[in-house]
């Protein structure tokens, strides 16, 4: 595997091995493609919150049930059917198969790091840095306003 250290995507760093994979945000075609698999991520998120906050009240009620048998298996799935076609889809976006492999970005993704993978390909992140591509100044006379910098993804005003 050659990973290459420069891509053209801007994403959400990942360590892989002794090298590190951005996985770029999904493009508007990528979550067209991919609907069927977000809906099934976003469907599991959705009942995995609401069973903490039940059992979360059940708790503070003293009627907490023990976790429900099957939900490591329920999860694994979901990333193996789900998560992992979406990512690969991604990461092809900075490389190519002969780079990183779709066998490899499925090992990129488990248990621990499933939610961080899903939220880089919506965009967000906490690892991920926001570049500053510039502040506005104060309106001039005329009530216009002007950027002072520009850059990439940078529209002015």
């Amino acid at each position: 595997m050659k990973i290459p250290e420069t891509v053209e995507y801007r994403g959400v760093p990942f360590e892989f091995g002794d090298s590190t994979i951005i996985i770029p945000p999904l493009t508007t075609r990528l979550l067209e493609q991919n609907e069927d698999h977000l809906d099934a991520l976003d469907e599991h998120m959705f009942q995995t919150n609401s069973r903490i906050e039940k059992n979360m009240q059940a708790r503070k009620n003293g009627t907490a049930e023990e976790t429900p048998r099957g939900e490591l298996k329920k999860l694994a799935a979901l990333i193996k059917n789900h998560l992992v076609p979406t990512v690969q889809s991604a990461v092809r976006k900075n490389y190519t198969a002969n780079q990183i492999s779709d066998e490899e970005i499925s090992e990129l993704v488990n248990a621990e790091n499933w939610v961080s993978v899903f939220t880089a390909l919506l965009g967000n992140s906490p690892k991920k840095k926001i570049k500053n591509l510039g502040e506005l100044q104060p309106a001039s006379e005329n009530g216009t306003l002007t950027a002072t910098s520009t850059g990439p993804g940078f529209a002015g005003v």
